[in-house]
């Protein structure tokens, strides 16, 4: 099979899923198929096919420039999208005739991407991490109502002509039917993580732990990943200084974004001494990173979850670490985190709950100990790339009439 990936997210560009995408193309190439890698060349801080994937023969990068636009200029990064998706059509029309599916990748101008693939192909696979615009408009990117239904409007070309949808959960799969898609074409292939990869790091082994020499008498309380706008760092901010009496409690920010600035402000004008930032970090340190941790906060805004996943929380507890959450009391993820006892969920800007989960983990250390070890089952049942991925590839043989290997 010849599998078409269209993403206008480049891999040489720091992200949270990338992780994802790279365990997710191992698994199509190490099953032997062909895979056409359509990606955009942004910041180069990575090179654009990572090493782990430039032995294999049978991956054929299609590198596309992209300039990089403002991350608070949503006009701007959006007509940029557009310009990348005429320029991938021109790339990618020269060898459409030999694919047999494209995955597209959820993206803000993804309709434009069908539209062009509408033309030359039907299987067309619709992959989709953020749902939009309902995410941006809920997280702000969006803030006029009459752009919104427009966006909403062309989206809707996605939602008639994609033969299949792939979303994460049962809350984007519920939020997909509400905007009138058709659940028998939607399949759930839950997030994975890649399990000869990811894995806990004893701290005598730890990198990250030696580099930024962390105090083994301190527990670190870790925000790791984008400072972005699914979050709610004002909330993660009030926890600290409620706890900022706890000499053993060290709120630990790694990487970058729009909020990074925001945030360290508002710590320098508490003089707030239990915030510590550390830059983002390169992918091979993902298992040092979260082993580094006690515990893992994740303030999410109201409604995220019904239209995106946050991916950190799947290498985390792989890590055998757990989360503390503020998310929808009426998701299903609320449910299952607090159901399989791997974590702490809490109503959303529920400053008191996160900052008494944080102390109830900490102060027992018995408990803590069986939510890690729960959280090392679930993921390892429910999430490991070797299940997911190729649920996945699984999807696209009965796409194309192929046997599967289920």
């Amino acid at each position: 099979m010849k599998i078409m990936y269209l993403n206008d997210v480049g891999l040489d560009t720091p992200n949270s899923n990338n992780h994802l995408v790279i365990t997710m193309l191992k698994t199509f190439l190490d099953a032997g198929n062909e895979v056409y890698l359509v990606e955009s060349h942004t910041t180069g801080k990575y090179d654009d096919v990572p090493a782990v994937l430039k032995t294999y023969k049978k991956l054929h990068p299609v590198i596309i420039e992209k300039k990089q636009a403002g991350r608070t200029n949503f006009v701007k990064r959006y007509l940029n999208s557009i310009f990348f998706e005429y320029k991938a059509y021109r790339k990618w029309k020269k060898f459409i005739k030999e694919i047999d599916v494209v995955l597209l990748q959820s993206h803000y101008t993804a309709t434009f991407s069908e539209l062009f693939l509408k033309k030359h192909i039907e299987n067309v696979v619709f992959y989709i991490f953020d749902i939009f615009p309902g995410e941006a408009y809920i997280n702000g990117n969006i803030k006029n109502k009459f752009v919104f239904n427009c966006l909403f409007n062309l989206q809707k070309i996605l939602y008639k002509n994609c033969r299949l949808f792939l979303t994460l959960t049962e809350d984007t799969k519920r939020t997909l039917v509400s905007l009138g898609v058709d659940q028998q074409k939607i399949a759930i292939v839950p997030n994975w993580f890649d399990e000869s990869v990811i894995k806990e790091i004893p701290r005598q082994e730890n990198k990250f732990i030696r580099e930024f020499n962390l105090d083994d008498s301190i527990h670190y309380i870790q925000y790791a990943g984008t400072l972005g706008v699914s979050y709610d760092f004002d909330l993660l901010f009030r926890v600290a200084v409620k706890l900022k009496n706890r000499k053993d409690i060290v709120f630990q920010i790694v990487g970058d974004g729009i909020y990074l600035g925001h945030l360290m402000e508002l710590a320098e004008k508490e003089s707030l001494s239990n915030i510590q930032f550390i830059p983002w970090q390169p992918i091979e340190r993902l298992s040092d990173v979260y082993s580094a941790c006690t515990l893992q906060i994740v303030p999410m805004r109201k409604q995220v979850i019904k239209n995106s996943y946050p991916s950190k929380i799947l290498p985390l507890m792989a890590c055998g670490r757990v989360p503390v959450i503020s998310v929808d009391e009426d998701s299903w993820f609320y449910e299952d985190i607090n159901r399989n006892k791997v974590g702490i969920a809490v109503p959303l800007d529920d400053e008191d709950g996160l900052a008494n989960g944080i102390v109830k983990l900490i102060d027992n250390r018995k408990l803590r100990r069986e939510m890690q070890s729960n959280a090392k089952n679930y993921v390892g049942r429910n999430y490991a790339s070797g299940l997911n991925t190729r649920k996945m590839l699984n999807e696209f043989y009965k796409l194309i009439g192929e046997k599967t290997n289920e």
